[in-house]
């Protein structure tokens, strides 16, 4: 093998995947202009629902609740991929902001 070529391996040229044919080249009868392509693109996007507005808590009971369904979420996400410390470091952060760490 000289040192200019890459390996492969069974020693043969790699392949790539087969072409498919078009089989109508004539022109559509209904042509779409760049500009209808924008316009409906944009209006896909107005279409997207807005997130939910922000909770506000009332009273300690839906405080409770509230920090309970986040602590789920993020120990969850923590569970499912233990290695990535961004988890680690939004949860930690999230329970600073709470300020209910409690000191031993």
């Amino acid at each position: 093998m000289d040192p200019g070529s890459v390996p492969t391996g069974s020693g043969r040229a790699p392949k790539l995947p087969k072409m498919s044919k078009v089989k109508n080249k004539a022109p559509a009868e209904l042509q779409i202009t760049a500009e209808q392509l924008l316009r409906e693109a944009k209006e896909r996007q107005l279409e997207i629902v807005p997130a939910p507005p922000k909770q506000k808590i009332q009273d300690a009971a839906e405080l409770a609740d509230y920090q309970l369904r986040k602590r789920k979420e993020y120990e969850d996400a923590i569970r499912k991929n233990r290695i990535f410390i961004g988890n680690w470091i939004k949860y930690a952060a999230w329970e600073e902001q709470q300020k209910d760490v409690q000191v031993m």
